[in-house]
């Protein structure tokens, strides 16, 4: 398996464990339906998180669950959301292909009165009631830790002078803090790829990624 998959697996079976429990003290007889977009059955790691949604599911009685596939299309995942709005689903989850895309059906949701739980990529808007994913800042440290150890130290690496013109403008226009950051990692260049890979199967701890904030109230 992958080391990026099996991160992602890692998310996505913590967020299937999560997601039902409130409901299973709810229940008391009452059905929930629960709709999940997916975004895609493309990637490996997305396949095996609709089977641990669905393991899940089937655990529990009270609980229908609805899983679409949105074939890696926004358009085809709006039109999913939609779809599920429609049927009136207790319960919404959103894998999201794009934030800008999703936003919108998402917050028609939440004014549909639907609770809205957003998986693993997050949305352009606040109005959702909870999001559950991996904590960007913690896998982006880790990278840059482990870029800095791979490459011989804090400025050690050379990279070309295309690299080192790119990112030089980049970083500068995010101010002090950026430019730190620059310092600190110094250029990965063509290696940028291999040291996240490396960085996140090495520091790359699952258990402190995963997030979970809660945002509009909906019921």
């Amino acid at each position: 398996m992958k080391r990026r998959t099996f991160i992602k697996t890692s998310i996505a079976a913590a967020a299937a464990s999560t997601v039902f429990k409130p409901f299973q003290l709810r229940a008391q007889g009452k059905k929930y339906v629960f709709g999940f977009s997916q975004a895609t059955i493309v990637e490996p790691w997305r396949v095996q998180f609709n089977k641990d949604m669905q393991k899940e599911a089937d655990k529990n009685p009270e609980i229908q669950l609805i899983i679409t596939d949105g074939q890696d299309k926004t358009e085809k995942q709006v039109a999913d959301v939609e779809s599920l709005i429609q049927q009136g689903v207790d319960v919404l989850l959103v894998s999201p292909k794009e934030s800008a895309g999703l936003t919108g059906v998402i917050i028609k949701a939440i004014d549909a009165k639907i609770p809205v739980i957003v998986l693993d990529r997050n949305v352009n808007t606040d109005k959702y009631t909870q999001f559950i994913g991996g904590d960007n800042v913690v896998i982006g440290k880790a990278a840059g830790e482990y870029a800095v150890k791979l490459l011989g130290g804090p400025g050690a690496a050379k990279g070309s002078s295309a690299d080192r013109e790119r990112q030089k403008e980049t970083l500068s226009s995010y101010g002090e803090e950026w430019e730190r950051n620059r310092r600190m990692i110094g250029t990965m260049g063509s290696t940028s790829s291999l040291v996240k890979n490396r960085a996140l199967s090495r520091y790359f701890n699952p258990s402190t990624a995963i997030g979970s904030r809660r945002r509009a109230t909906t019921r």
